[in-house]
């Protein structure tokens, strides 16, 4: 399951803009918004909450459930133009102003029908009250607006700010962290490496605190390269089925996408030039301790496997391919090359 993380902020007397009446938050518990707030449907059980005013973070906790009710919802309006865009005057008057400059003593008021969602998150609620800066807060956000009360960001960004600040946060950011997974069919969409260091020195800190985030997301990047290039992925599973080739497996979460003939560029991304292997085969395979024979297509394992019986059991096994659909033969002869002359000499 994907979670993400969001910066909610409870709107109270200090809201900016007068459009909106607010919401009757109970920062503590619950998180209320409708179907008018962007992001509103992106948000689920599960996610990861930074509850916030305008300027201070109160508390995370992880969301338990959402509620979905119908409501009517009461907007203020400018008499003159509609615009929902409303800001208060403290001062002066007259005591309403809109976004396209027109100014009233009083707003005009509009009922429309809304989803009202109600986020719960008591349980799991931490207090952290100004233990990272709005303005952290803020820089952490992926797509970065100030319209936004419900605004996603990168937790691995504030993470140790939080945890040096407020411990009990690193239990509740690792369940966090630990619930993001990938899909059994994912893999990763590009077959080059990312780089993930932001180079530069590293920051000096008084010990060492480990990113469980930077962790967390370096672990699924791995498993995605490791199960191949996505479209070359997805080529192999329509044409030989969702197994592993070799084994038979159907789990398709340790299934990985394997080149006979090791990748050097986009041609060999040939459906052809591909296996389906479990896991541990893909590695065997790709260090030359097994191999497929080009005419038979007979799995042979080589002599130091032997001994051990879940993959000596293997050896002399056909693969499992529809002889319509057997692998490109050139790619299996070079490969079949390397093994024999590694283990088999003259034979």
């Amino acid at each position: 399951m994907k979670v993400r993380a969001w910066s909610l902020i409870t709107i109270g007397g200090d809201r900016q803009y007068a459009g909106n009446r607010g919401y009757n938050d109970d920062p503590r518990r619950v998180y209320r918004y409708d179907s008018h707030v962007a992001n509103c449907r992106n948000v689920r059980p599960g996610d990861l909450a930074l509850i916030r005013d305008r300027k201070h973070l109160l508390g995370l906790a992880r969301i338990e459930h959402i509620k979905e009710t119908s409501a009517t919802k009461v907007m203020l309006r400018c008499p003159a133009c509609g615009n929902g865009d409303l800001k208060q005057r403290k001062r002066k008057q007259p005591k309403f102003r809109c976004d396209n400059g027109h100014e009233f003593q009083h707003p005009r008021e509009q009922a429309t029908n809304v989803t009202a969602f109600e986020a719960h998150y008591e349980t799991t609620y931490v207090d952290a009250p100004d233990a990272v800066p709005v303005s952290e807060v803020k820089a952490a956000a992926l797509r970065r607006s100030d319209q936004l009360s419900i605004e996603e960001v990168d937790i691995g960004r504030l993470e140790r700010s939080l945890v040096r600040a407020y411990p009990l946060a690193r239990t509740l950011i690792a369940s966090f962290l630990q619930s993001d997974t990938i899909g059994a069919a994912d893999a990763a969409d590009s077959t080059r490496d990312q780089d993930t260091e932001s180079g530069g020195e590293p920051a000096q800190v008084s010990s060492y605190l480990p990113s469980m985030a930077d962790t967390r997301s370096e672990i699924l990047r791995t498993i995605k390269q490791r199960r191949g290039q996505q479209k070359f992925r997805n080529a192999l599973l329509k044409r030989y089925g969702r197994h592993c080739l070799v084994t038979g497996c159907e789990l398709l979460d340790v299934i990985e996408a394997a080149h006979i003939w090791p990748y050097r560029a986009q041609s060999d991304n040939h459906p052809g030039n591909g296996l389906l292997l479990r896991a541990d085969v893909h590695t065997l395979f790709d260090m030359d301790l097994i191999a497929i024979h080009p005419e038979t297509l007979m799995v042979n394992v080589a002599p130091v496997l032997r001994n051990v019986p879940e993959y000596a059991s293997l050896d002399g096994q056909g693969l499992r391919v529809k002889p319509s659909m057997r692998p490109a033969r050139d790619a299996l002869n070079h490969r079949w090359a390397v093994f024999k002359e590694r283990w088999l000499g003259d034979r």
